[in-house]
């Protein structure tokens, strides 16, 4: 599995592609995803070092929005987008609590993943999201040789659906909770 993750340079967006990330580490990949940014901004990165992903990941986070709707890239089958972080109130079930949420949006090609499983990887990527102590575990502690992705999602071969998932995290704990919001575009 090879996934895109798109950079933002003084020059455009570039999207290096880290390699075999169904074989890799968490801290691996966070390591790969630095040395390959920082080339990005540097012009340092090779034709070679663009092609190859079957998926894609971009983050408007920083400049700023709300959500947005990631185009896929052919022969590229999905995208994730990932938007700017904000508190909003979520209400739970007896009062309004400020929450932190994540607006996560997954566009894919419907020719090659099915939808069923494209919701149910959003499902998993939230949880997996939401639960940070456990994210900070497999950074912190997983050994080399265990995957830090299960490439089910990717071994499955329309555009045109896209779902949002934002995740919420309470400002006192690290409790999260998630919401979904499932549209046809």
């Amino acid at each position: 599995v090879h996934i895109g993750v798109a950079v933002d340079t003084p020059n455009g967006l570039v999207v290096p592609v880290i390699r075999n990330v169904d074989s890799k580490s968490v801290r691996e990949i966070v390591r790969e995803m630095g040395e390959l940014s920082t080339k990005a901004r540097d012009k340092k990165l090779t034709p070679a070092e663009m092609q190859g992903a079957c998926f894609s990941i971009s983050s408007l986070g920083g400049i700023g929005g709300t959500a947005f709707t990631p185009i896929v890239n052919w022969p590229e089958v999905a995208i994730l987008g990932v938007s700017r972080s904000a508190i909003k109130p979520v209400w739970s079930g007896k009062d309004f609590q400020p929450r932190l949420m994540l607006p996560l949006s997954l566009s894919y090609d419907h020719r090659v993943i099915d939808g069923a499983d494209a919701a149910r990887f959003t499902s998993a990527l939230s949880k997996g999201l939401a639960d940070i102590r456990q994210l900070l575990r497999q950074v912190l502690f997983q050994a080399p040789k265990k995957p830090a992705l299960n490439a089910g999602f990717f071994s499955r071969a329309g555009s045109g659906f896209w779902m949002s998932r934002s995740i919420t995290l309470p400002p006192q704990d690290f409790d999260l909770v998630t919401s979904a919001d499932y549209r046809v575009a």
